[in-house]
């Protein structure tokens, strides 16, 4: 019995495994999908289902409410303030995030107070 692995080493073993079977696809002697699933140690199946969607698993969560690049400047944001010894609370984030998604026009699952405790 095999220990499960995080998403993060799958993903990359996944990508190996594609990159192998798009690099060999022009070979004659090219090794099959199951060969190719049993050296990156992916389940068949799994390497079969992300060959015939063309691309690699989509990630399971809620969607998100920010983009990566929005993420990032609130990120630098909030370590710029805390740099100045000015950290913020939660609220003060809350507040920052509801700018960005007012100013940029996201759809978002918050009410107008702003996120929940959960977020």
């Amino acid at each position: 019995m095999s220990l499960k692995k995080d998403k993060t080493t799958r993903n990359n073993a996944i990508e190996k495994a594609l990159k192998a079977i798009k690099n060999s696809s022009n070979n004659p002697t090219a090794p099959s999908v199951r060969s190719i699933a049993r050296k990156f140690d992916i389940p068949e199946s799994t390497l079969r289902r992300v060959i015939r969607n063309n691309g690699p698993l989509k990630c399971p969560g809620p969607n998100k409410v920010l983009t990566d690049h929005e993420e990032k400047q609130l990120v630098g944001y909030c370590l710029n303030m805390q740099r100045l010894d000015f950290g913020l609370s939660k609220s003060g984030v809350n507040h920052c995030v509801m700018e960005i998604v007012g100013r940029d026009g996201h759809p978002h699952p918050f009410n107008e107070n702003g996120s929940g405790q959960a977020w």
